[in-house]
């Protein structure tokens, strides 16, 4: 108790509060390597007189203690903890490996209590980091085809929850592009392997044909990737935008003759037809087969390695069946099917 007597008599009195207050950063401790962008718990406790505290003030420092950087204030006596999503600053050299935490705590009136600061130093490492390995911009795909959009990362995924992949196109060369497109994403809470899923098979465009008429092909195409936390903020670096690629038109086969109702004598030869549409680049083979119980079984017809054939003369064995189909199709060098097109209805075969 302090008393002041003024020249006017008035008495002035103040109590000097008791600050006997210590804090104990608990975590970090020096021992942790944390991850940009991630989020982990700041926990410290009390002892003392803790009713005189009204807030409590987090500083870290990157450098050892030479400059602080303001976290976040807590505004009770209560909380012992705050859950701190590390920014990423791109403007730091990472790891960062002299990190420090600092609180402070001051009283209603704004007064320095008390503070802590870290003894030991802990490490914080860049954000997780995508890459994409395919596609890149050789590739050339087509629409309807399969193909395999892979990625690898740097760092630490285990606060990942979502990975989400989007597209866009362009019709004219790059020089204007759609907005992107909602692709695929992985959920670490449907199950989905986020730790180390690093690939999606993708039907290229597929649902989307009817954004292209035939004069659009080629188009260009980039795919764009970015990882989130169950709080749906970004935990990669930066979204990863891949280069571009070309797609091709999609490869369309149609069945001209026989296509459903004809009646086709043994022994005499017709002319099967059909007509292919579209980008022939990847297509290896085209192949004619046939069937006589409605497609349960086929028999090969035919095989051309010119994709601009577009008939056979078939003389028609010695059988007899209402339950006729032609199916012509075309693979690739792997032997994968790219299309097919089937006769539209049952023809016959009979004297």
């Amino acid at each position: 108790l302090f008393e002041n007597v003024t020249e006017d008599h008035t008495l002035e009195v103040t109590f000097e509060a008791d600050r006997g207050i210590s804090i104990d950063i608990t975590s970090p401790n020096g021992s942790e390597i944390w991850q940009s962008k991630f989020t982990y718990t700041i926990t410290w406790s009390y002892t003392g007189d803790v009713s005189q505290i009204a807030k409590a003030k987090i500083w870290y420092s990157p450098d050892n203690g030479n400059t602080w950087k303001y976290v976040a204030t807590i505004e009770d006596n209560i909380t012992t903890s705050y859950d701190w999503y590390i920014p990423y600053d791109p403007s730091l050299t990472y790891p960062i490996t002299q990190a420090k935490i600092k609180i402070y705590v001051t009283n209603a009136l704004g007064d320095h209590l008390s503070e802590a600061v870290m003894t030991n130093t802990f490490t914080i490492n860049p954000p997780l980091t995508f890459f994409f390995v395919h596609p890149v911009s050789s590739d050339v795909w087509q629409t309807d085809s399969l193909q395999r959009i892979e990625w690898s990362s740097i760092g630490d995924r285990s606060q990942v929850d979502k990975i989400k992949t989007w597209f866009r196109y362009s019709k004219d060369g790059g020089t204007t592009w759609s907005n992107w497109i909602w692709l695929k994403m992985y959920d670490r809470t449907r199950g989905d392997p986020i730790d180390t899923i690093n690939y999606y098979l993708w039907k290229v465009l597929y649902s989307y044909e009817h954004l292209f008429a035939d004069s659009d092909y080629p188009i260009l195409l980039q795919i764009k990737l970015y990882a989130t936390d169950v709080d749906g903020r970004r935990v990669s670096a930066s979204d990863i935008i891949s280069d571009q690629i070309t797609v091709e038109s999609p490869l369309k086969i149609t069945v001209l003759y026989p296509n459903g109702g004809e009646h086709l004598v043994p022994g005499a030869t017709y002319t099967i037809r059909w007509q292919v549409d579209g980008y022939t680049g990847f297509v290896k083979y085209i192949k004619v087969k046939y069937s006589t119980d409605n497609g349960l079984t086929w028999s090969l017809l035919k095989v051309f390695s010119d994709p601009s054939v577009s008939a056979y003369d078939w003389t028609i064995p010695d059988i007899i069946s209402d339950q006729c189909l032609i199916k012509v199709y075309a693979t690739d060098a792997n032997g994968s099917y790219l299309a097919e097109d089937v006769s539209d209805g049952l023809f016959i075969i009979a004297p």
